[in-house]
């Protein structure tokens, strides 16, 4: 997609009986979600490339506070995901209150997964998207958080009359290319920092149409074949 822009990039499809989400990417491993909307939920690692998946992992319940990555040291891979509870508290027989709170856990893919519970993170001051970005190079998860001046401004996108009132995502940066999603459409928008000037890649996506009983979501990740 980012070196052939012109030329129409193939989508892969996921082979399996209930819809999935993609909960994030790693050293060519996608982490897919099974069953997002019942209480209790199912996750699996998916290599694109060769087709094979692990086997899935229970996880109480879907949150969108989450994040995808490798635990170097341990040499596994793991889900970091915040559980929320909501207390109902009877004040009196007429008033009754709901306390809100939450519990960050850490599954782990192997070939007896397991989880275990560590401090909590902060859940109500993230902001914006709320699937954590692993960053190889640190082997920390990164999310928005509410302080400003804990991230740095990289570029600015100007208007294009094909983009005009559209919100933009960015996926990636390569070299001087910055890939964006425009919200509205889920098309793909890639931007060069040097010159200004802006390409569509094409997308073949024609597995995706929907059928009478499907409700599709677009959503993009980047995936980097390890």
């Amino acid at each position: 997609m980012l070196e052939n822009p012109t030329e129409p990039t193939e989508v892969l499809r996921f082979e399996g009986r209930l819809s999935h989400h993609i909960i994030g990417s790693c050293n060519g491993l996608l982490c897919l979600l099974e069953g997002f909307a019942r209480r209790k939920s199912r996750v699996m690692l998916w290599n694109p490339c060769t087709g094979l998946a692990s086997p899935s992992l229970k996880i109480w319940g879907f949150n969108p506070v989450c994040g995808f990555g490798y635990d170097h040291v341990n040499d596994k891979y793991k889900l970091c995901k915040i559980h929320y509870h909501i207390q109902e508290q009877k004040l009196n027989r007429h008033t009754v209150h709901y306390k809100y709170t939450n519990t960050t856990r850490i599954y782990t893919f192997c070939p007896k997964p397991s989880w275990r519970t560590i401090q909590d993170l902060p859940g109500n001051s993230i902001m914006g998207h709320h699937r954590g970005v692993f960053v190889p190079g640190t082997g920390t998860l990164n999310w928005e958080y509410g302080a400003t001046q804990s991230w740095t401004k990289f570029a600015v996108i100007p208007c294009h009359p094909r983009l005009s009132g559209d919100y933009l995502r960015p996926l990636c940066a390569w070299g001087n290319d910055v890939l964006v999603v425009v919200a509205s459409s889920s098309k793909m928008v890639l931007y060069n920092l040097d010159d200004g000037s802006f390409e569509f890649p094409v997308i073949d996506s024609s597995i995706l149409k929907p059928t009478f009983d499907m409700v599709v979501e677009s959503s993009f990740h980047i995936y980097h074949e390890a």
